[in-house]
């Protein structure tokens, strides 16, 4: 069979007469993604998720894709890889970006309370913050997997600790491996079952990007680096008395 050269740059067979060349938006999907926030009063006990609070676009993660790649190349062989199961709201105002591993300050992640499919391109989950959770103004939410909170992630017990570090003289960490990661105390005499977002780490010692409550005894802790597939920026004050349902659609383009 012979070739010839076309304009473009191609080689095709001689007898083609026709070759289509795809612009990148002709063969390029895009994850897209929209978040809608409902607040209700923990009085009204009418049906429905509440008053619109807020509604928007988000964006889709880098991480986030890359997830998906991985529940396509390697979920059947590995049950470890996670379907996204928590929605988390925060208090950075700081503009959502591909880039972002997490949200920029996280105050509370909440499990699903369903998660369906709309349509045959559209997944829709959803999850709610009871009265008396993550109140105040929320400028962020994030979509992610359960990877280390609490229950999945390496373990361990400190040898020292401070409220900016954890030491564990029996670990062998490759630097930096949990930066942008959590740990989180799993036991203690007092102030377990709190969380610490690591800012850095060597081989023994991580380093915590803000201090926490100091814990005393012993100290058993777990840490993990969870997958943020999808970011929004969002702003909703929600009252102490308030619930508030974020409910996610996911839509993946169906050409």
């Amino acid at each position: 069979m012979s070739y010839q050269r076309r304009a473009s740059g191609l080689y095709v067979p001689s007898s083609c007469t026709h070759v289509q060349r795809l612009a990148p938006q002709d063969h390029v999907g895009h994850v897209e993604g929209w978040v809608r926030a409902y607040l209700k009063d923990e009085r009204d006990d009418s049906p429905g998720l509440g008053e619109l609070a807020w509604e928007g676009h988000n964006l889709f993660t880098s991480a986030g894709y890359g997830r998906l790649a991985s529940f396509l190349a390697a979920a059947s062989a590995n049950p470890a890889v996670a379907a996204p199961n928590y929605i988390a709201v925060g208090t950075s105002g700081t503009a959502a970006n591909a880039a972002d591993t997490g949200l920029g300050q996280e105050l509370y992640r909440a499990v699903l309370v369903s998660a369906s499919v709309s349509s045959l391109y559209t997944a829709r989950l959803a999850a709610n913050f009871a009265a008396g959770i993550a109140t105040g103004n929320i400028l962020e939410a994030g979509l992610l997997d359960n990877a280390g909170y609490p229950t999945t992630g390496a373990t361990g017990t400190a040898s020292s600790y401070t409220t900016t570090t954890l030491t564990d003289s029996g670990a062998a960490w490759a630097t930096n491996a949990w930066a942008g990661g959590y740990l989180y105390v799993v036991t203690a005499t007092t102030n377990a079952s709190q969380r610490a977002a690591i800012a850095s780490n060597t081989a023994t010692v991580l380093t915590f990007s803000a201090p926490i409550t100091l814990p005393t005894g012993t100290v058993t802790y777990r840490i993990s680096i969870p997958y943020l597939f999808a970011h929004a920026t969002m702003n909703v004050n929600k009252g102490a008395s308030q619930s508030l349902n974020v409910t996610w659609q996911v839509t993946v383009p169906s050409q």
